[in-house]
């Protein structure tokens, strides 16, 4: 408790004779206040806003779960008392200081036994009080309490329930009373947090939501965002969200727009034509609105542009993205409809697309003209493909950027384009980001009259050209090209891509990288590539070699090293000793072993992996799923060797899974389920084995994505989004 002079608020400054007297009550008043706040140990950190404040613009993202789920203490509390005291600091500066006592009328989370709670305006988050000025808190007013204890006690402060909030009423707002709608709201948040389960958490939030009005709806709003995916099957959440497009207030129409235009846009989606209809008709009367803002409007043009995708019979709603694509009052707007004409099979919208790509100017911004070109080959990818040709054509004649056109032209593997890239690849006014592009586009192609171009960019000094004129030749993979490689094995600098020559020679017969592969066997990090190399190689000298290292009793090293070598090239003793190693998991070369398998043709090595993917030695966990990744990606006969593993054909996936036996397989996906299951593991471990589990897909694949995406604690990370995303795939 404050114990401090009371002097009711007063619009007259405080004669200098009651400055005086007051002098030493308020050194005393400062130093107990420090003592009793030490004590209480308490700080505003969240609090709730209630209807007919005149700030709403500043809580467009109020989301007030998080400070709900850190809370200590919730309540709602009567201000009852306000008083103020004035002390001289520096013998010149006047310091008003307000104490506001609220009195607890009913307490929502947590205990508090106390008659009243003393609060400064500090405490608050407040300003310094001007004593002119009236006080922030009326007596007699309810507020809402949001209070923890985030550094132990002793710790003050003030921390706003919303990233940017600035004002008193943010912080603590006003409320009507005890049936204050954002009180039913607080309360739903607070069962909330403590649920465990996704699931039941969204089916809290839609109940409550579908009850709800006006600004009391925001906190809602805002959690829902982030579990739209859960949502979308729950038949009362679309009504709401429709219903809520109609509110007087822009913030609230805001985020039921930006719900609504997620909820539209999931997969799992399951609406009635008539729900459809009704959400059409709240759209267009957001568009149809002459105080609709932009964001509002946009979002409303993308909705409709989904309800349209999802099969509804809308007649007006072509027309209106039509027109709204041409002559909408700004480029959001344009852009957000040509977007949702894309998604349409109307002719005339299709044909609005491709006007507009003819009509981009060739120095439009990046993003754009990929958006537009892309929307253009969704619509019709045959006309779209002239247009794209054409304005390559322009753009080199005009000395343009053309790495976005190349980069469309070479993924289609358009014929044309093949020719102008060749064409122009040794012109000076070239960027570099042109170049790099034309680098992957002739690679695609996969044709040897590209191979001259990409062999001189390969003996260039461009580090990160020569690495895509690399990958482009791996890609051709022809003896020719092989050839025309060979010339920089020499004079190539960088170890990596050294040995990754090595590698490409050796896949066309050419041996000349044998030494330089062997030499570095044992380098660390080159390890690896250099096993690739010798395998490639397939040079008789490899096994007689590597045998007589392990004979020399060597050190772990080059142990090491060796038997990676040999289980590359396949060599039986080798694979013996290494199942011997993985049968020991505190043997000192565990985690090079099973690094090697990954490097193997034979399926039975992976068996080993599965009790070590589950151990709780993290490095050897992060090996073992490694080694299975690049068994499954093939690391050792793709053109790309470990770059294999970025981007895999399915049907690369479907038969090397495949080639297991079916016990392997078995324990193997048993192994990465449990482990992308439990708790205690890292959520980067986890997240690269349920990468690995979705290509292995065993019997429990598709009951752990569920429970993933049913886990509370696993909101906002991002091996939930690569649960939904697995989940979406699955259906």
């Amino acid at each position: 408790m404050f114990m401090s002079v009371s002097t009711p608020p007063s619009s007259s400054k405080p004669t200098r004779h009651q400055q005086e007297s007051h002098g030493a009550t308020s050194r005393s008043f400062a130093a107990r206040r420090v003592r009793v706040l030490g004590s209480i140990s308490f700080m505003i950190v969240a609090a709730l806003l209630a209807p007919g404040t005149n700030a709403e613009e500043e809580f467009s993202s109020w989301n007030l779960e998080p400070s709900i789920r850190q809370a200590h203490l919730v309540m709602i509390a009567r201000v009852s008392r306000v008083s103020e005291v004035t002390f001289v600091e520096g013998a010149k500066t006047d310091i008003a200081l307000r104490e506001f006592r609220f009195q607890p009328v009913r307490i929502l989370k947590g205990i508090f036994q106390r008659d009243e709670l003393s609060m400064t305006a500090n405490d608050l988050g407040c300003p310094p009080a001007d004593s002119e000025g009236a006080p922030p808190l009326e007596e007699g007013e309810f507020r809402l309490l949001i209070l923890t204890q985030p550094q132990g006690f002793g710790s003050l402060g003030c921390v706003s329930a919303t990233t940017g909030a600035s004002t008193l009423d943010e912080r603590v707002p006003r409320l009507s009373g005890l049936d204050d709608p954002l009180v039913a709201v607080v309360e739903t948040l607070i069962r909330v947090v403590d649920s465990r389960s996704r699931n039941e958490r969204a089916r809290m939030l839609v109940e409550r939501l579908a009850e709800t009005n006006g600004l009391a709806a925001m906190p809602l709003l805002t959690s829902l965002e982030s579990r739209v995916d859960l949502i979308a099957t729950d038949g009362r959440a679309l009504p709401s969200l429709t219903r809520l497009l109609a509110d007087s207030s822009p913030i609230i129409r805001n985020g039921a727009l930006r719900d609504l235009r997620s909820l539209l846009k999931s997969s799992e989606i399951d609406a009635e034509a008539s729900e459809l209809g009704s959400v059409a008709d709240a759209l267009k009367a957001v568009l149809d609105s002459e105080s609709s803002q932009t964001g509002e409007r946009v979002a409303a043009i993308e909705s409709l542009g989904s309800v349209l995708e999802l099969g509804a019979d809308v007649p007006w709603a072509v027309a209106r993205l039509r027109d709204l694509a041409t002559s909408g009052s700004t480029y959001a707007e344009r852009t957000a409809a040509l977007i949702s004409l894309a998604k349409t099979d109307d002719a005339r919208a299709r044909q609005v697309v491709m006007d507009r790509l003819r009509e981009l100017p060739l120095d439009e911004l990046t993003s754009q003209e990929q958006l537009i070109i892309g929307l253009a080959l969704s619509a019709d990818a045959v006309e779209a493909e002239g247009l794209v040709f054409d304005r390559l054509q322009r753009s080199i004649i005009a000395r343009q950027p053309v790495s976005i056109e190349v980069a469309y032209l070479g993924q289609r593997h358009h014929a044309e384009g093949f020719g102008v890239m060749l064409e122009i690849s040794d012109a000076t006014w070239l960027s570099r980001d042109d170049r790099l592009q034309i680098a992957k586009g002739l690679g695609r192609y996969r044709d040897d009259r590209a191979v001259p171009i990409l062999a001189a960019w390969l003996r260039g000094r461009d580090t990160l050209l020569k690495e895509v004129a690399l990958s482009a030749l791996e890609e051709i993979d022809s003896p020719a090209a092989a050839q025309q490689a060979r010339l920089a094995l020499r004079t190539e600098g960088e170890l990596l891509l050294k040995l990754r020559l090595c590698r490409f020679l050796g896949r066309h017969g050419i041996r000349d990288g044998f030494p330089i592969a062997l030499e570095h066997l044992s380098d660390g990090g080159y390890s690896i590539p250099a096993a690739l190399a010798l395998a490639a190689l397939d040079d008789p000298r490899t096994e007689e070699s590597l045998s007589q290292i392990l004979e020399a009793q060597p050190s772990n090293r080059w142990r090491a090293a060796a038997l990676t070598g040999l289980v590359a090239v396949n060599d039986a003793a080798a694979k013996e000793e290494l199942l011997t190693i993985l049968a020991d998991d505190r043997h000192p070369l565990i985690v090079e072993a099973t690094l090697a398998v990954g490097l193997s043709d034979d399926p039975s090595l992976l068996e080993p992996l599965a009790p070590l993917i589950k151990s709780r030695n993290r490095q050897i966990a992060l090996t073992a799923i490694l080694s299975v990744r690049r068994y499954l990606c093939d690391v050792r006969n793709s053109p790309h060797g470990l770059g294999a593993i970025e981007s895999p054909s399915r049907e690369l996936l479907a038969a090397r899974v495949a080639s297991l036996d079916e016990t392997v397989h078995h324990e193997v996906s048993r192994a990465l389920d449990s482990l992308v299951m439990d708790s205690y593991v890292d959520a980067d471990l986890r997240l690269q084995a349920l990468a690995v589990a979705g290509m292995m897909k065993g019997s429990g694949y598709a009951i752990v994505v569920h429970a993933l995406t049913d886990q509370a604690d696993l909101e906002d990370s991002q091996l939930l989004l690569q649960a939904t995303t697995a989940r979406r795939q699955l259906r």
